[in-house]
């Protein structure tokens, strides 16, 4: 019987766009990387705030582990991951298929129809989760995790996310990226205005007004106080952060995404602090373009520029001093945030369901986490071990770590089958509303009766 999704759910990114470029045509034949024969390292510096050890459990029977991957030539994290893994366990041995990122989910959706027995599937998609969920292709987590004594909070809200209707989890968060408020450090100082805080979110509104104070210029020498990009995902983004909301909850009537599109429209065309949205449709505009070139004091997008600003810099491609905060938010003082998640999950074909468990159970976790927070991508694990290994990498602004540490996540829009369809009307009503061509309360009134109409 299929599985409905939890229409509840938690919200994320940006759209957030988790796997690499496409790097290949075709699957490539997995490749087995083995353990060495050394004593498993040891972590001295295990956070306070991560999942408690599980119980020893009974090592698997069978050591050879097989799972999917996509890009392994241009994402090294998962050769850096998987090593980490191998290193604390002696004896194992992992074999990566490597499906390129636009082939991948058509690949997956083909060996699960052919029962193929790979253990563990890596979900490149809410799109896929739900698929995957809904053909009763993926196991359910739910006594691994008791018997094991895994402790999912860790995940900061990701795990409520793609929890489905049955109270199942079908996987666990291996990546996620989340939304963060990036600023230009320079044009701050030439200001005069203080740093956002790194630990207290500002709310809203306050991002608006800091962005008029740090408006100034005109023609080349305008310098803008902020950049709201054009996704309708970077409105919603604000108004699903603390899990109050969620695109595809029934019955909605989208009247508390109001609130983000006044101040967005007010902060385009009252206060001028930052470029109107047909400006940059009309321009293509990217948001690299002019807070890579310093002038945007402040950009909210997703944890991806981390690495892109790190790289860029060190090369002398541009020459940009920034930071980073926490998303602002609508009230209060919690850190919520949207965010994107790449779950790990076994394969129910799979006939080493226990080293399957065990592997995802490392990836996923706090050591799994740090190896690959090191490699500049941010894991799903929330803690403050992360946070620290990723304030090793080079360039990385140590003032702003803290940043990365969240109350909540919360998914951008649920793995429901109707999501794409909710999706593709959102996206048409939001062009109607930051092109002015309907008013705001107009525009999400039809956007209800569209999804209670054209959705099925």
């Amino acid at each position: 019987m299929k599985k409905k999704i939890f229409a509840s759910a938690l919200a994320v990114m940006m759209v957030l766009s988790l796997g690499a470029c496409n790097s290949a045509n075709s699957a490539t034949t997995p490749t087995p990387t083995t353990a060495p024969t050394q004593a498993p390292a040891t972590d001295s510096n295990a956070s306070a705030n991560v999942a408690t050890p599980a119980p020893a459990a009974a090592e698997p029977a069978n050591k050879n582990i097989t799972m999917t991957i996509w890009d392994r030539s241009v994402a090294t994290y998962w050769d850096d991951s998987v090593n980490a893994f191998l290193a604390d366990n002696p004896g194992y041995t992992v074999e990566m298929m490597d499906i390129p990122s636009a082939d991948y989910i058509t690949k997956i959706t083909a060996m699960m129809a052919a029962q193929d027995t790979t253990d563990i599937i890596t979900v490149k998609s809410m799109d896929q989760y739900s698929a995957l969920t809904s053909n009763e292709n993926l196991v359910n987590l739910n006594s691994l995790i008791s018997s094991s004594g895994f402790d999912t909070s860790v995940y900061g809200g990701l795990e409520k996310g793609i929890t489905l209707s049955d109270g199942g989890l079908y996987g666990l968060p291996f990546r996620s990226d989340i939304d963060l408020l990036f600023y230009n450090k320079t044009l701050f100082d030439n200001a005069g205005v203080a740093y956002p805080s790194a630990t207290v979110p500002m709310t809203l509104q306050q991002y608006a007004d800091l962005a008029k104070k740090l408006t100034s210029g005109s023609g080349n020498d305008q310098i803008w106080g902020a950049f709201n990009h054009t996704w309708s995902s970077c409105v919603s983004d604000f108004a699903v952060a603390d899990g109050t909301h969620s695109l595809t909850e029934a019955g909605t009537d989208y009247s508390w995404l109001a609130p983000v599109y006044n101040i967005f429209l007010q902060m385009q065309d009252t206060d001028k602090s930052a470029p109107t949205y047909s400006y940059l449709k009309t321009g293509s505009i990217a948001y690299r373009d002019m807070f890579y070139s310093n002038q945007v004091a402040m950009l909210p997008m997703g944890t991806w520029v981390i690495t892109d600003l790190i790289t860029k810099n060190q090369s002398g491609e541009i020459s940009c001093n920034w930071g980073m905060a926490p998303m602002p938010v609508l009230s209060g003082t919690k850190r919520v945030t949207a965010a994107g998640v790449t779950p790990m999950a076994i394969n129910t074909y799979s006939k080493n369901q226990d080293g399957a468990w065990k592997l995802i159970q490392y990836l996923c976790g706090e050591k799994g986490a740090a190896a690959l927070a090191k490699t500049g991508t941010i894991p799903g694990l929330n803690s403050t071990a992360v946070t620290d290994s990723l304030a090793t990498l080079p360039g990385f602004p140590q003032d702003c770590k803290d940043a990365l540490i969240v109350d909540n996540k919360s998914l951008q829009i649920p793995p429901t089958a109707t999501a794409g369809q909710i999706k593709a009307i959102q996206d048409q009503q939001h062009d109607l509303i930051m092109l002015e061509q309907e008013p705001v309360d107009q525009a999400l009134k039809e956007f209800a009766d569209r999804v209670k109409s054209e959705v099925q």
